[in-house]
C-alpha cells in the first residue's frame, strides 16, 4: 500500500502528527484526493480536529467545502474559535469564455461554486464531445454497470443540462 499515492500520504501525514508542535504552521495542499470524497472529507475533518485540539496552527486548501460544514456541526463551543474558512471569489466571464479570479483571500463559508464544467470548456472539452467519444462512452457504459449506478450523462439530458441546451 505504501507504493500507492494514497500509501505514500498517509505515510506522510503520519510523520506531521507525530512531529508536529503547537509551534509549527502546516500547511496541506488538497491532502486526501486520492481516495473518494467522502472519505477524504472524514479524515481530513480528522485531521484538523487533531491540530485544532493540540494547537498547531494549520491551513487546509481543499475543494471538499463539506469539511467546515463537517466540523462545523461537530465541534465544541472552544474548538469552533479555532476554525476559520477563507475563500478567494472566480467567477466565469462568458463574453470571453474564461474565469476571471480574485486572489484575494476573504473570510466567508465555503460557497460550494464549482466550475469545473467551464473549466474544461476552454479546453474544449465538453460533455457531449466525451459522450461521443467512442472509447470514453464504453469505459463510462462499463463503469456504469460495474457499478450498478445511473449516468450522469441520462440525468442530465433529462433535465436539459447537456451541452446542447
Amino acid at each position: 500500500m505504501t507504493k500507492s499515492r494514497m500509501g505514500i500520504e498517509v505515510k506522510k501525514l503520519t510523520q506531521i502528527l507525530k512531529q508536529a508542535t503547537s509551534s509549527d504552521l502546516i500547511f496541506l495542499n488538497e491532502p486526501m484526493t486520492s481516495t473518494n470524497p467522502v472519505e477524504a472529507v472524514s479524515i481530513c475533518a480528522q485531521l484538523t480536529r487533531h491540530f485544532i485540539d493540540k494547537g498547531i496552527t494549520h491551513l487546509l486548501v481543499t475543494h471538499l467545502y463539506d469539511i467546515y460544514y463537517l466540523l462545523k456541526a461537530k465541534l465544541t463551543p472552544d474548538q469552533l474559535t479555532h476554525l476559520e474558512s477563507l475563500i478567494t471569489l472566480s467567477a466565469y466571464d462568458e463574453a470571453s469564455g474564461t474565469m476571471r479570479h480574485s486572489y484575494k483571500l476573504t473570510r466567508h463559508e465555503p460557497l460550494g461554486n464549482s466550475y469545473a464544467r467551464e473549466t474544461a470548456a476552454a479546453f474544449g472539452i465538453t460533455l457531449d464531445k466525451m459522450i461521443a467519444d467512442p472509447v470514453l462512452k464504453n469505459q463510462a457504459s462499463d463503469y456504469i454497470e460495474a457499478h450498478n449506478i445511473d449516468s450522469i450523462y441520462e440525468r442530465e439530458k433529462d433535465n436539459g443540462l447537456s451541452d446542447n441546451h
